[in-house]
């Protein structure tokens, strides 16, 4: 079965395959970039101009671990 989603993931993460899989923790290279595609992403489309107000920014790479064995953590990458 065709999927649109991961077919577009896999087309962004192709051209960085070879360093990834050189990398030391070839997992933990792939959730940095996959947050950094994210990231690229998403300053594209937000909208800053948008009056008076405020806008925050928050980002990072959520670890969901085994529960009831090991919490959950969140590393915070941005804050804008």
């Amino acid at each position: 079965e065709y999927d649109m989603q991961m077919d577009e993931i896999k087309q962004e993460f192709a051209p960085h395959a070879e360093n990834l899989s050189k990398s030391e923790s070839p997992m933990a290279s792939a959730a940095y970039q996959a947050f950094e595609m994210v990231k690229d992403r998403m300053l594209k489309i937000v909208n800053t101009k948008f009056g008076s107000g405020k806008l925050v920014l928050i980002g990072g790479i959520q670890l969901n671990m085994p529960h009831p064995v090991m919490e959950n953590h969140f590393l915070p990458m941005m804050f804008e």
